[in-house]
């Protein structure tokens, strides 16, 4: 009896741990939030105003890349179509329908001349795609933000002026934003919101800080946004409460493709760089665009892990005329996170095939990996769980770091990633600053790549033996994760025995009812036997 005593309460203990993983107490601490970003709707694209030429980006007309008609869902040679658009936003509502929020992080005309639009089309575009997410998610907070493609010129943003009044009423971000907010976005396109007691949300205008912007180069502080910003993490510090970061721009130096190429103004992204040091206690996450790529930063204060940086892939599979760069595949991205401190616990990415879903027509959004199970992570996203990662990826051969390669460009460019190619992914994880970067890339930080990193160096791999889950759907197929549990084994030992305890005694006092009628029963049978006899 004990034996099966404790067996159930092994079982119920096993099953109890998924649950309580996956909820996190309840639901009530574990919550998830959507990114979506770098949209890049293309009004334009396979118009017979154009034919035979499939689009029209910065570079001149371009042809498909399959050598035939454009695909119902876009190319990788251009911007978003509207059916890919379409699609992304269903997609979302049909693998996770009830975020907490959803960011939206920017970018969403297309790459093309400032010949051929102007700010009219620049409010009518991004007008369309407001409304269609808040159609889709009537019941969702949608906080979204500027990129440096969402005016006219491209990448001029302005400093001051009647743009972001103009981005409120006629681009339609009315619909996404309460009055406090919008009074703020006026100054400069940025705001917060304290998304519940004790966890702010901080939407940057990165753009801002941008080295393509010429309004913006001689400002000290462009639209006041980094003394804004200080007097918010001075009020998130004072009111206890942690913070997310988001924004289009990331500060840093893009892994892939161009060497040494800085987003942000020196200035601007040493004086954003000290702000997240200064704050690293209460800032959990930042969340970025912009690279099309999909990818993450380490900020560190004093030589330890302080902010992550995340950097999540963009829907339009455009093929990027930054040199190295190239397409990918589109995707959108669920984070899940703890309600309570902001912190980032996992995230699934989720992404389309594009040439699959043009021969199929038929868009079918699935699971490209989830970053616990991918990068055997525990503990969460942290910055030190980071950090811990980026050792792993120095490491001769290492197949995580191949891996990490091939969801870059959202499992598009599957070729290996060695030598220079390997330490400009990692020199551009740990470095925000260019000088520190330049250093990691010409040797004087020597543990960026270990110097006999190649292909042969795959020998060691067997070291990070994965099961088939880690893998990305198009090579195998994955399961869904289970956060790493939070309670004591004994809380569920404790809870299994008292559970098996009642229905012991359940059975118990219900043998003993039924005990009791029998007897009764019994008793009056022999009473009326007695009294036919006499």
């Amino acid at each position: 009896m004990i034996v099966f005593v404790v067996l159930i309460c092994y079982l119920l203990c096993s099953v109890g741990s998924t649950v309580l993983s996956e909820n996190d107490n309840g639901d009530t601490a574990l919550g998830s939030f959507w990114q979506i970003t770098d949209i890049h709707y293309d009004v334009n694209y396979s118009s017979p105003l154009i034919e035979p030429n499939l689009c029209q980006v910065v570079d001149g007309f371009r042809n498909s890349s399959t050598g035939k008609a454009g695909g119902i869902f876009g190319d990788y040679q251009c911007d978003s179509s509207w059916a890919l658009v379409v699609s992304s936003v269903e997609a979302m509502k049909s693998l996770s329908p009830k975020p907490d929020f959803i960011l939206w992080t920017g970018d969403s005309i297309p790459h093309i001349s400032n010949s051929l639009t102007n700010l009219d089309k620049v409010y009518s575009v991004i007008h369309n795609v407001t409304e269609l997410l808040v159609k889709t998610f009537p019941k969702t907070s949608i906080y979204s933000m500027l990129g440096n493609h969402d005016v006219w010129p491209a990448h001029q943003i302005p400093v001051s002026g009647s743009f972001y009044d103009d981005m409120l009423s006629k681009a339609g971000w009315k619909m996404t934003m309460g009055a406090a907010e919008q009074q703020t976005f006026k100054k400069g396109g940025y705001f917060s919101k304290v998304l519940q007691r004790g966890l702010r949300l901080v939407c940057l205008n990165s753009n801002l800080w941008y080295t393509s912007d010429q309004l913006s180069k001689n400002e000290t502080d462009p639209a006041d946004q980094f003394h804004w910003l200080e007097l918010e993490m001075q009020s998130a510090l004072k009111q206890s409460e942690k913070v997310i970061l988001a924004g289009h721009v990331p500060p840093g130096i893009m892994g892939r493709g161009l060497v040494g190429f800085s987003w942000m103004y020196p200035m601007f992204s040493n004086r954003l760089q000290w702000l997240m040091q200064r704050y690293a206690g209460i800032i959990s996450a930042a969340i970025f665009g912009h690279e099309h790529t999909d990818g993450f930063r380490i900020v560190y204060d004093n030589g330890k892990p302080a902010v992550p940086l995340f950097m999540a892939p963009a829907v339009t599979p455009w093929n990027s005329t930054l040199p190295g760069v190239g397409a990918n595949n589109p995707g959108i991205r669920l984070y899940h996170y703890n309600r309570l401190t902001g912190l980032i616990k996992d995230y699934t990415q989720y992404y389309l095939n594009l040439s699959d879903a043009n021969t199929r027509k038929k868009a079918n959004w699935e699971v490209e990996y989830r970053a616990q199970r991918a990068y055997n992570l525990n503990g969460g996203l942290s910055a030190a769980s980071l950090d811990a990662l980026v050792l792993k990826f120095k490491e001769n051969g290492s197949e995580l770091f191949q891996r990490f390669y091939d969801f870059n460009s959202v499992s598009f460019d599957l070729s290996p990633c060695t030598g220079e190619c390997k330490r400009g992914h990692i020199c551009s994880m740990t470095n925000i600053d260019i000088k520190d970067y330049n250093n990691c890339m010409h040797g004087s930080d020597a543990s960026a790549v270990q110097p006999t990193d190649s292909p042969s160096g795959y020998e060691n791999a067997h070291r990070w033996s994965l099961s088939p889950d880690h893998y990305p759907h198009h090579w195998t197929t994955t399961h869904d994760h289970h956060h790493r549990r939070e309670i004591r084994e004994f809380t569920y030992y404790l809870l299994g025995g008292v559970l098996i305890l009642l229905v012991i005694l359940f059975f118990v006092v219900a043998f003993c009812c039924c005990r009791r009628r029998h007897a009764v029963v019994l008793l009056g049978r022999s009473r009326y036997t007695l009294i036919q006899e006499a």
